[in-house]
């Protein structure tokens, strides 16, 4: 039994074999069968005869199935015409039994078991037919799913029927149905294997060899037969995604290394999508089935031969024809025909269908038909013979292609350009291809399969175009009047482009000279193509007396087959085009060091690049360059310097930029006198000039480096000190300090009364009032000052005092903390620490 099986349940185009290997006796009787009906036929002892063979079609679904979810009679009409096309080669017509469809409404068999075949056929089986059965699926007892399955040939009624799926009745699965499957299971049918059988035989002997030359065995092993191509089908990794298309992966070889060569579109071989082709040994070894097929011996009759006045048709002349052209009909009669017997021939259209008589004439054993040259071109084109006493009809032809001959128009959308411009023609073709032509301008064209040609023509003049010839294997063929494209000359001359090479980002300038005069807001405007040198855009353009100028963008596309053109707007005045140009990058900056550090009045060294032909610039965005420059050391201070590089198409960088620092000799200055309490630190303040990194060296020997102006250091006295600086240094040397910071110490408090200098203070601590007794006479007027510890004076009072006196300071406006009390008594002056403790 020969098994279909699909992949799935929508698409089937993949399928996996479960045909059980032929037993050697089966292969020896297939291959002998074969080998005597090529022998018989080679000797001129085989009669071939036409066979109407009728097939009986069982349409299976459930009760309640939807008529549209099942085939119709429609579709299996359909499904036969289209067999018929491959089987009339082989003088095989199908025709439907009693010219019905016949439906079998049983649940049980809709979804078909292989199992319940016996059951199905003893119901419905009939011996004058094939016996065709259509399921939704069928499925093996592993519940395998198959597209469909036959028997090869045999005498037995048992092997008279093959089985299909229709499985969803989708547009993909009645096509895949019509165009592979039916034909592949009536292959088995009349005695074909696949193209891959035995390819994966566990004895490699057994398998079919790639060559053809010596040492092939394509004729004993695989399908025994030679014009199909060995195939590793059942090798294959992943075979089911295996595409039409595809070549045979490399690491898949036969016994003597080969690679192999599918055949992919054979109607017997499984790959997706694939399959219309049956090859001319595989009709001739489906004819020789005909001896057990068409066998009086068989328990079935499928068919009766044709009456025994047969005629057919031998050879035609030709396979390519051109309309116009004669077609000899060689013939052949065998049988009796009267002699008044005439003879017509019936044309199909160029599907090989809708057979019409034509007018023919008939001259011994050929019959002679004139193509009338209306008729359109096609590759499927047949005839067929009917014979008159008796009446009786041949198979149909092979068929025959037939060309028409070739025309040709030409067009254009435009009909009127300015010099310069460039103008589309398109060149269309009719007819059969390939065609070669000609255009007036010289342009040829030779064997092109493309029924549409576009050319660009760039004009300076007024021009006509025209198809002067076309041709194909017909001959030369008709053409169309040509098309006027009228050219406007240009009123602007514009030159001065010294290259056809320009950066982004570069002004162009022109110098122009107008033909006549323009008003005075009429603006001429600088225009560029694109690639193609079409579709113009505007420049932003400047104008002086005698010349025009507009910049390039830095983001125009690069490439090649720009154009310039100068216009004059809200007029017709135009300029020829200038190009082709070519838009080219600039190149990048150049390499620099990006800052450079010098001491003020240092003789420096020429600035550095790394490029191509530098220059130098003082500023940014200025317009004169210098080819070297050294930088000044004169002034202190941060410069900036710049330089581009320059490729060889004049294109200039942007530019880089160096920073350039002038360090003066540094200078420190030290502040921040200060009075705190022994134990506290205090901040010094120093202000330096002249760069950083730099470095000061304090008075009691303590270094700090500086990166920052001005500069805060800590300072944690223990006694009353005055600070100074020593030293500041930088990158440029050693400077100058000045400046000094005296930080006073103040005791700790003690709890008892504090008399000294003849002053006596108390309270101390104190609350909300501190006394002031003077011990002894004073030479001048005291001026007491309460001060907090940030330096700020909070009272100050001047008094005339004499000794033994007395004053109170008034302590209530101020916060618990730690303040101090000064005397000054002409240039004397006591500081005592106060607390105030509330």
């Amino acid at each position: 039994m020969l098994l279909l099986l699909g992949q799935g349940e929508n698409l089937f185009a993949q399928w996996n074999c479960g045909m059980p290997t032929p037993s050697e006796q089966q292969r020896k009787s297939l291959l002998t069968q074969y080998q005597q009906f090529i022998q018989q036929k080679s000797s001129g002892k085989v009669r071939l005869t036409n066979y109407r063979v009728a097939v009986k079609i069982n349409i299976i679904s459930g009760v309640n199935t939807p008529a549209a979810a099942i085939l119709n009679e429609t579709d299996i009409r359909e499904i036969i015409a289209h067999a018929n096309t491959y089987l009339q080669n082989i003088n095989v017509e199908l025709y439907l039994l009693n010219n019905q469809v016949y439906s079998i409404k049983e649940d049980k068999y809709f979804e078909f078991k292989i199992n319940d075949e016996p059951e199905l056929r003893r119901k419905y089986d009939v011996q004058n037919a094939i016996n065709i059965y259509f399921a939704k699926n069928i499925s093996l007892n592993d519940l395998t799913i198959l597209g469909g399955y036959a028997t090869l040939p045999s005498l037995s009624a048992n092997s008279n029927r093959v089985f299909y799926s229709y499985f969803e009745h989708s547009e993909s699965d009645l096509q895949n149905l019509k165009n592979k499957t039916f034909l592949h299971e009536l292959g088995h049918y009349f005695g074909l294997l696949h193209t891959f059988q035995d390819s994966n035989s566990p004895d490699v002997s057994q398998r079919e060899l790639v060559t053809r030359g010596t040492g092939s065995n394509c004729n004993l092993m695989g399908d025994q037969l030679c014009d199909t191509p060995a195939d590793p089908f059942e090798r294959l990794p992943l075979s089911s995604a295996f595409k039409c298309t595809d070549i045979s992966p490399t690491e898949i070889v036969d016994a003597n290394g080969e690679r192999f060569s599918p055949p992919a579109n054979n109607i017997m071989a499984y790959y997706q999508g694939c399959g219309n082709v049956f090859t001319e040994q595989q009709y001739l070894k489906m004819q020789a089935s005909f001896s057990i097929r068409f066998s009086p011996s068989a328990e079935y009759e499928i068919a009766g031969q044709g009456t025994a006045n047969f005629v057919s048709i031998k050879n035609l002349n030709k396979s390519v024809y051109c309309v116009g052209d004669s077609v000899q009909i060689s013939y052949g009669l065998d049988g009796q025909f009267e002699d008044n017997n005439q003879i017509y021939v019936e044309l199909s259209d160029n599907s090989g269908k809708n057979y019409s008589l034509i007018e023919s004439i008939r001259r011994g054993s050929r019959v002679i038909i004139k193509l009338p040259y209306d008729l359109p071109a096609g590759e499927n084109y047949r005839v067929r013979l009917n014979t008159t006493r008796p009446e009786t009809f041949s198979p149909v032809s092979e068929n025959f292609t037939i060309r028409s001959f070739p025309t040709a128009a030409i067009s254009s959308s435009q009909t009127a350009i300015n010099a310069g411009e460039t103008v589309n023609l398109t060149v269309s073709l009719n007819g059969s291809g390939p065609w070669s032509f000609d255009l007036s301008d010289g342009t040829s064209v030779v064997d092109t399969r493309q029924n549409t040609h576009n050319f660009s023509k760039t004009l300076n003049v007024t021009t006509v175009f025209a198809v002067s010839s076309v041709q194909n294997i017909c001959g030369v063929g008709a053409k169309t009047d040509g098309v006027l494209i009228n050219v406007a000359q240009p009123q602007i001359s514009a030159a001065g482009l010294a290259t056809t090479t320009i950066c982004q980002g570069q002004t162009v300038r022109l110098s122009i000279n107008v033909a006549g005069s323009l008003s005075f807001d009429t603006p001429l405007v600088i225009q560029i193509s694109d690639a193609t040198g079409q579709n113009y855009v505007d420049l932003p353009t400047q104008v002086s007396l005698f010349n025009i100028s507009a910049q390039i963008p830095s983001d125009f596309s690069t490439g090649t087959g720009y154009r310039l053109r100068v216009i004059a707007r809200n007029s017709s005045l135009f300029s020829a085009a200038i190009g082709p140009l070519t838009i080219v990058s600039p190149p990048t900056p150049p390499i620099v060091n990006p800052e450079l550090n010098l001491c003020q009045y240092v003789t420096a060294e020429g600035l550095k690049a790394s490029g191509t032909n530098i220059k130098w610039y003082l500023e940014e965005y200025d317009l004169r360059s210098y080819e070297t420059l050294i930088p000044l050391t004169s002034q202190q201070g941060a410069f900036k310097y710049y330089a581009t590089q320059t490729d060889n198409f004049g294109c200039e960088s942007n530019k880089a930029r160096i920073d350039v620092n002038v360090r003066a000799s540094p200078t420190a200055t030290l502040s921040g006198d200060n009075t705190i309490l022994l134990g506290d630190s205090t901040s010094l303040n120093v202000n330096i000039t002249g760069g950083f990194p730099a470095s000061i060296t304090l008075s009691d020997g303590k270094i700090f480096n500086i990166v920052t102006n001005p500069f805060r250091l800590r300072v944690k006295p223990v006694q009353t000190t005055t600070y100074m600086l020593t030293e500041v240094k930088n990158t440029c040397g050693t400077g100058s300090v000045t400046g000094s910071a005296r930080i006073i110490i103040l005791e700790p408090l003690a709890t008892e009364e504090v008399v000294q200098d003849d002053v006596r203070i108390f309270p101390n601590p104190a609350s909300e009032q501190l006394s002031v007794e003077f011990l002894s006479p004073q030479p001048t007027t005291p001026v007491i000052s309460l001060i907090d510890l940030t330096g700020k004076v909070l009272q100050k009072n001047t008094l005339k005092v004499s000794e033994g006196q007395q004053e109170l300071i008034d302590l209530k406006p101020y916060a618990s903390g730690t303040y101090i009390l000064q005397i000054q008594l002409g240039e004397k002056r006591i500081k005592r620490k106060l607390m105030i403790n509330k």
